[in-house]
């Protein structure tokens, strides 16, 4: 029985002609006049491939050919695969000026994915998975066409997801040698994060191959088991664990993919009242929402992340 191969994306896999179907059954619907403040469940787009392919040429290459993405302010990639993930330190990042994209990988809730390739200082070559967070269901995904409006997509609209999930990654990210073969080398590993770009709101991650485990109980045991560990070492709790949010290769090394839905659990210093905290920093930067507000001068809704900046002198998760 042939098997589809996947990439690091999310849930409701459908096939491209499945996907056309639906775009013009939401044309006729008149969904294209519906408010912007909200966005309709979207089906997942995934190509199949033959048995021989091993997903070294992804599941579906860009109708038009390969797209060049040189945005105005280059991506950072980590210069190494472990430490701190300190933003705003440029001596831990190589800048990249362009990258490749060639294949579109898979979108979902909040995020649309594409294999992509970039050299680096050194003239070699790397292949990694860019999800740009954000979805345009008015376009093909796998066309050049779409790439466009993707990169003009409302990224004010996506910006506290964009966060988020940046804010898991570099809590996540391992500080030491010993935790990076801990977490990258076992029979279930963790996606790592390679480099970001703030301005075009896109994470670039490793690219992996593979497929959902078909068994539940055991693999979800040991995911269970790495993430508690990631709890103890990062305090970070990972939420929306299940399989199809995991990726086993034919080595059956299973890959966690999805840092989307997490809450930091760990400690802080508030900046307000100067109180120190070991847990619940959400919590107690409710208490500090009237001088957020009253010294951001901010209107609408209030943002969670834009308080904990304001509490604590950082974004977290």
């Amino acid at each position: 029985m042939r098997q589809k191969s996947i990439s690091c994306c999310r849930t409701g896999i459908v096939q491209l002609d499945e996907f056309v179907e639906w775009l013009l059954a939401k044309d006729e619907r008149g969904s294209a006049n519906q408010d912007s403040s909200t966005l309709e469940a979207i089906p997942r787009v995934e190509a199949d491939v033959d048995d021989s392919d091993d997903m070294s040429c992804g599941p579906s290459p860009l109708i038009e050919g390969d797209y060049i993405w040189k945005p105005a302010v280059p991506m950072k990639m980590f210069k190494a695969k472990f430490g701190d993930a300190d933003w705003a330190d440029d001596t831990l990042f190589e800048e990249v000026q362009q990258l490749t994209l060639s294949h579109f990988l898979g979108w979902g809730a909040a995020g649309t994915v594409y294999k992509a390739s970039y050299e680096n200082s050194a003239g070699e070559k790397h292949v990694v998975a860019v999800k740009f967070v954000g979805v345009i269901p008015e376009c093909r995904p796998d066309s050049h066409t779409g790439i466009d409006m993707l990169m003009q997509r409302d990224l004010k609209r996506w910006s506290s997801i964009y966060e988020a999930e940046k804010g898991a990654f570099g809590l996540l990210r391992t500080k030491t040698e010993s935790h990076w073969h801990k977490y990258t080398h076992g029979h279930v590993r963790m996606l790592q994060m390679l480099g970001f770009h703030d301005a075009g709101q896109a994470l670039l991650v490793e690219y992996i191959s593979g497929s959902h485990p078909e068994s539940g109980d055991a693999v979800m045991e040991s995911v269970q088991d790495l993430l508690q560990e990631a709890l103890k070492d990062s305090c970070v709790e990972v939420g929306d664990v299940k399989l199809d949010n995991l990726i086993q290769d034919e080595l059956g090394v299973v890959t966690i993919i999805d840092f989307g839905c997490c809450q930091y659990c760990g400690g802080a210093s508030c900046k307000v009242c100067k109180k120190s905290l070991d847990s619940d920093i959400d919590e107690h930067a409710q208490e500090h929402v009237s001088e957020y507000m009253q010294k951001q001068k901010a209107r609408g809704p209030l943002s969670r992340l834009r308080l904990q900046e304001f509490c604590f002198g950082r974004v977290y998760c």
